[in-house]
């Protein structure tokens, strides 16, 4: 029988858990994962693909294959797992783009203040940067593509069921309100060809929607 740990030793796990996800979300920012295959490839190899160090690079990629992301062969080379490849950029479902947007500054301070926001009630961007979330994205481009981009992640694996899972018999049209990059309200029309949708998002998130993944059936959605 598996003994439990004792609980100073399950609060740690949990308390350090920030180093674990922090290695996993340094290796999909970096696209670790994307050169990453059934043949072995060593860090040198990689690093020179992602302009990173040789030997920090395989000091995170040791650490991560620890966690079963990545897996080191006997002569320090490393080849993909299961857990790698769903953060592939052509994974599908792909969850790169969401460990990038967990890993982001603004995301990590904003949890940094949970205590003070539970004091105080307020949101903890608005308390860092002196704005609200949505402004603070859309001045700064790189973090807000990070946002939508996770938030289209997530629409892969959630979307797929929902739009599975529904009847949305009789429904002639949708409206999917903060609908980001519109995976789900794509699905949707894709599974229900006589409805029209409607896309509902902040001005630059419905800009950066263009060429999405609602391509396929833009002719039936209207982007608002």
């Amino acid at each position: 029988m598996e003994k439990t740990p004792p609980p100073f030793a399950q609060v740690l796990q949990l308390v350090l858990g920030k180093w674990v996800s922090g290695a996993v979300c340094a290796l999909a920012k970096l696209g670790v994962p994307d050169h990453v295959d059934a043949t072995p490839r060593s860090a040198e190899e990689i690093a020179a693909k992602v302009g990173a160090k040789p030997e920090l690079l395989y000091r995170l990629m040791r650490a991560t294959a620890g966690l079963g992301v990545l897996s080191e062969t006997p002569d320090h080379k490393f080849v993909q797992t299961p857990l790698s490849a769903a953060l592939r950029t052509d994974a599908v479902p792909c969850v790169r783009n969401m460990a990038m947007f967990n890993s982001d500054e603004w995301h990590m301070r904003g949890w940094g203040q949970l205590a003070e926001t539970v004091m105080t009630g307020e949101r903890p961007v608005e308390r860092i940067y002196g704005m609200p979330t949505f402004e603070y994205l859309n001045a700064n481009p790189e973090a807000g593509q990070n946002f939508h981009r996770g938030m289209t992640d997530m629409s892969t694996v959630e979307g797929p069921p929902v739009a599975e899972a529904y009847d949305f018999s009789g429904i002639k049209t949708i409206t999917d309100v903060a609908g980001g990059y519109g995976l789900l309200l794509a699905l949707i029309l894709q599974k229900n060809p006589g409805m029209r949708g409607t896309l509902y998002d902040q001005p630059e998130v419905i800009a950066g929607a263009a060429g999405g993944p609602t391509e396929g059936v833009k002719d039936r959605v209207a982007y608002v």
